[in-house]
């Protein structure tokens, strides 16, 4: 997605740092160029969602009604109405079906679930494959050409077993 066909952000609050100085290098921006935030100040607003937001794909929700700007409050009611009764830029908060939005949440949770379950177990694949090759470096320490006498190699040895261990009770801590 490149920054100007970028439909939907999320911008997370409280704001970073970063972010606020991206909004006033943005501002700025848009006040040097007073022409266009006078005849364009919804795209002027546009930039400054874009410069701190993180772009998002659509989430492909129907919208069933537009909402007026103002009202929409917590614990009050307000007007929606299937569409903007007039062209005026306030009519801007598009709203979906709970029952759709709930739906496509669950479907999302199962998906980040399965990655999760997916993630685990690579991850213990991966833990299981790097104890196997300390194990296999702790017999290769056991070999004659590495033992110099009785306790010829055994700190190697220990230590190979001892990454082992670590490296698989790794997996039951996370």
């Amino acid at each position: 997605m490149t920054a100007q066909n970028v439909t939907h952000v999320v911008v997370r609050l409280p704001l970073t740092d970063a972010q606020i100085q991206k909004i006033k290098e943005v501002a700025s921006e848009i006040a040097e160029n007073d022409f266009r935030f006078h005849h364009h100040f919804t795209a002027a607003c546009d930039d400054l969602a874009r410069a701190i937001g993180t772009p998002v794909e659509a989430c492909g929700l129907e919208t069933a009604a537009w909402g007026l700007e103002g009202d929409m409050q917590p614990g009050r009611s307000f007007i929606a109405w299937p569409r903007p009764p007039c062209s005026i830029d306030a009519w801007n908060i598009a709203l979906v079906r709970r029952a759709d939005a709930e739906a496509q949440i669950a479907v999302l949770r199962a998906e980040n679930a399965r990655l999760i379950s997916e993630r685990n177990r690579i991850a213990q694949e991966t833990r299981e494959a790097c104890a196997r090759i300390c194990e296999q470096q702790r017999d290769d320490f056991a070999d004659p050409q590495y033992a110099g006498g009785e306790m010829g190699a055994f700190q190697e040895r220990f230590a190979c077993a001892e990454c082992a261990a670590a490296i698989r009770s790794a997996g039951e801590k996370a």
